[in-house]
């Protein structure tokens, strides 16, 4: 007998990987943004220590890149291939590059 949603574990593994990509992006916006604001408004100077401002993206960038690869390297759940193709717009992405799967198909998540 055929499962109704053959698929739902695979989508709920994208769906957690798609989250830590945005908190990976987001976090280091609120951590990092609100207490530099915060800093300059009482009178610290970032500009007199560029070092840590290159450090603070450096490290933005290599959490972001990693993230990416994180989710880039998801499996479609029908082919077992890489769902994606290697692009900026990962998220976007409404099917398999490869078998056509439209995405969270087989899913409770599908519409």
């Amino acid at each position: 007998m055929e499962e109704k949603y053959p698929y739902q574990k695979q989508w709920e593994e994208y769906r957690r990987r798609r989250n830590i990509l945005f908190w990976v992006f987001a976090a280091p916006l609120l951590v990092i943004t609100l207490p530099t604001l915060f800093l300059n408004f009482f009178g610290y100077r970032f500009e007199e220590n560029f070092g840590i401002e290159v450090l603070i993206f450096a490290f933005f960038v290599i959490c972001l890149f990693s993230a990416h690869q994180y989710i880039y390297h998801w499996n479609c759940p029908k082919c077992g291939r890489k769902f994606f193709e290697w692009s900026a717009n990962i998220i976007f992405v409404e099917n398999c590059q490869k078998c056509n799967l439209p995405k969270y198909k087989g899913s409770t998540f599908y519409t």
